[in-house]
C-alpha cells in the first residue's frame, strides 16, 4: 500500500505473508521515496524492516486466543522495537 498525509509525506510499504513451522509470518519493508520531515529523510529512505508472527492458541472447541509478536527495525532512526500481544 501507498500511504500519504495531508502534508504530502509519502510512505510505501510492501508485505509478504508466509507460513513456516505451523505459524503465520509476515515480512515487511517500508520506505519513503523523497525528502520529508515526518520520516526524517533527506531523500529515499528505508524506514521499516519488520518480521511478524501470529498463531491462534486453541483454548476450547469454540474459543481460540490469537497471539502475535513483531520485531521492527527502522534503519533511518536506528530504532528497534519488539511487540507482543493478543487480539480480541
Amino acid at each position: 500500500p501507498l500511504y500519504s498525509s495531508a502534508a504530502s509525506d509519502v510512505y510505501k510499504r510492501q508485505a509478504a505473508p508466509f507460513t513456516l513451522g505451523g505459524l503465520d509470518w509476515t515480512a515487511e519493508i517500508g520506505a519513503t521515496p523523497w525528502a520529508t520531515d515526518f520520516y526524517g529523510a533527506n531523500g529515499f529512505a528505508v524506514c521499516d524492516v519488520s518480521l511478524g508472527v501470529s498463531k491462534d492458541i486453541k483454548i476450547t472447541d469454540s474459543f481460540s486466543l490469537p497471539l502475535f509478536a513483531k520485531a521492527t527495525w527502522n534503519p533511518r532512526s536506528e530504532g528497534a522495537y519488539f511487540v507482543v500481544g493478543l487480539s480480541f
